[in-house]
C-alpha cells in the first residue's frame, strides 16, 4: 500500500473486517520501540504459524543524525527507484526512505532489518535503541 507523500492526512474506508485496522497494527508492529511483541495462532495468515509474518515500512522525513553514514545512511534509498525494482541508490531532489523489514515468528525471536536493494556484504540488524528512535508513539 502507498501513501500520497504530498499529504499528512489520509482517509482509509472500507468494510467493517476490510483490514483498516491490520494496516494500523503493522505500521505499529513494525515501528514498535520493543522486541517483545506476542503473536497469536490468528495473527499468521490462515493461522499457519510455520511462516513469518513479514513487514515492511519505509519512511522518510529521517532526522539529520539517522542519515550520517554511521547510522543508517549507507541503507538510504530513492522512493521512485525502490518500487520500480533494481538500482534504488538516492538522488539529488528524490525522495529519500529506508526501509525496515521484519519478520515475526511465533515460537521464536523477531528479526528487524533495513532492506536495500543494492548488493551488500551484511545486512544491518536493527538494535534495541535503533528500534526506540525509530518507534512510534503508543496508542497511534
Amino acid at each position: 500500500m502507498f501513501f500520497p507523500q504530498d499529504s499528512r492526512i489520509i482517509c482509509l474506508i472500507g468494510a467493517g473486517d476490510s483490514g483498516k485496522s491490520t494496516l494500523f497494527a503493522a505500521i505499529e508492529w513494525a515501528l514498535w520501540p520493543s522486541w517483545s511483541l506476542i503473536a497469536t495462532d490468528t495473527d499468521f495468515y490462515n493461522c499457519d504459524t510455520s511462516m513469518p509474518i513479514d513487514i515492511s515500512v519505509s519512511i522518510t522525513e529521517l532526522s539529520e543524525s539517522l542519515m550520517k553514514e554511521d547510522k543508517f545512511g549507507l541503507y538510504l534509498r530513492d522512493y521512485a527507484k525502490a518500487f520500480l525494482g533494481g538500482d534504488d541508490e538516492p538522488i539529488d531532489g528524490g525522495t529519500t526512505i529506508l526501509t525496515i523489514q521484519n519478520a515475526y515468528y511465533r515460537y521464536s525471536a523477531t528479526e528487524m532489518y533495513v532492506a536495500m536493494t543494492r548488493a551488500m556484504k551484511a545486512i544491518y540488524f536493527i538494535t534495541d535503541q535503533d528500534s526506540v528512535v525509530l518507534s512510534v508513539p503508543q496508542g497511534i
